[in-house]
């Protein structure tokens, strides 16, 4: 699963995850590089609850709220989206970690920061 699956179902389904991690997560589904296909995919406009800035308002109060922790390369073509998403959740009530690398979409950066992030989980 990508990342932008495994905080989606994270905050969707609250308490049925303790932490969900995404290594250069699709952040922003309205991004232009996603949003017609996705737009396609649900037969016209993007339901609120596919899109993590809105999933992360719905449920900010909630209980049973997952920890979650993002990380993405300087060079990724998502980053930008990566550091909004990064910066909106740090004003949120969540338990929220970010983290940035350098090199690209790659599995050169994934091989290294995937170890980082399940240290982070089993703590």
């Amino acid at each position: 699963m990508g990342g932008y699956g495994a905080i989606k179902i994270a905050l969707k389904e609250r308490g049925r995850y303790a932490a969900a991690f995404g290594l250069s997560s699709v952040a922003n589904i309205h991004n232009e590089n996603f949003s017609e296909l996705l737009r396609f995919i649900h037969g016209g406009e993007i339901p609120d609850e596919d899109d993590l800035f809105k999933l992360a308002d719905m449920h900010e109060q909630d209980d049973g709220k997952p920890k979650l922790y993002i990380t993405v390369g300087k060079d990724d073509f998502m980053y930008l989206d990566n550091v909004a998403f990064g910066e909106y959740m740090k004003k949120k009530n969540y338990d929220f970690t970010y983290v940035e690398t350098d090199g690209g979409h790659s599995w050169d950066v994934w091989d290294k920061t995937v170890q980082d992030a399940i240290s982070w989980m089993l703590r």
